[in-house]
């Protein structure tokens, strides 16, 4: 395959399984490589399914990263002034609705409004004993969680728009039930995962490839300009949509087709590998 020659402008990076590694660490050779990348003007931004929220601050601390695309590209937010420069969110009434029918199936559920996510109190302290969740994951989740009671109530009374609508589960069969229930009522959402054990439900104009595209036009950057590294689910439509795509070594098996460059894994700073070959060394 002939690798990209395109001049790269701006990256978008996937957090979890790519920028950070199992430990959850950024490590000091991906930092170097992306404060390198934004020393040569480059556009170095997460494009996560966390809210701004749960951005994690050894990402937000490297020198000159200004922007970040959250929640699956619902919401973009100009780190420098914390205005929302783009957004594509579900409607309260609809998100309510959906919200729901996923309590029907047991695991963890949660709404993400104005960058906080908030989850269904009477099934959190559960979810935490899941034996699918990572602890590093755990402890992420206990630290930025905010518990409510009756989420669709909640919803509708906020009466402000959802960026995404998500669960957590610890039984895999039940995982694959809501899926499968889910997708059929609701075909027309953008229903992805980012990782084996849990669901995200955006609106159906909403994913990060969308949202990094977006944000190209109001900085006047190319699609062609425009590099993604990613791993799972719901990093597929920025892998499509990007001008140059990389799959970390660690990545599902369907992103690693999609990509025109499968980098090292996430344990082997895989990022910092791509960003020194296709843009420090280009």
């Amino acid at each position: 395959m002939m690798l990209h020659k395109q001049k790269i402008r701006m990256i978008g990076l996937d957090l979890d399984g790519t920028v950070y590694n199992d430990a959850k660490e950024i490590t000091r050779p991906v930092r170097e490589a992306i404060e390198a990348a934004i020393d040569r003007g480059v556009v170095v931004l997460p494009a996560t399914g966390r809210p701004v929220d749960g951005l994690p601050e050894a990402f937000l601390k490297i020198r000159g990263v200004r922007y970040a695309l959250t929640s699956n590209g619902a919401a973009i937010i100009d780190l420098s002034t914390g205005e929302r420069i783009y957004e594509d969110c579900i409607q309260p009434e609809k998100a309510s609705e959906i919200m729901g029918n996923m309590l029907e199936y047991r695991g963890l559920s949660e709404t993400y409004m104005d960058g906080k996510c908030y989850s269904d109190r009477t099934n959190f302290e559960n979810a935490m004993n899941f034996r699918a969740l990572p602890k590093a994951m755990m402890d992420y989740i206990r630290k930025t969680r905010i518990l409510v009671d009756e989420l669709p109530a909640f919803i509708l009374d906020m009466k402000k728009p959802v960026e995404k609508l998500h669960m957590i589960f610890g039984d895999m069969d039940i995982r694959r039930q809501a899926f499968d229930g889910l997708c059929g009522a609701y075909p027309e959402f953008t229903i992805t995962s980012a990782a084996p054990f849990n669901m995200e439900i955006n609106s159906p104009t909403c994913n990060k490839g969308s949202g990094l595209l977006a944000l190209g036009r109001l900085l006047g950057i190319a699609p062609e300009e425009i590099m993604a590294c990613g791993d799972s689910g719901n990093d597929y439509p920025m892998i499509c949509a990007a001008g140059f795509s990389v799959a970390m070594g660690n990545a599902q098996d369907r992103i690693k087709e999609a990509a025109d460059f499968v980098t090292k894994t996430n344990e082997e700073d895989g990022v910092a590998y791509a960003i020194r070959r296709f843009v420090l060394e280009a």
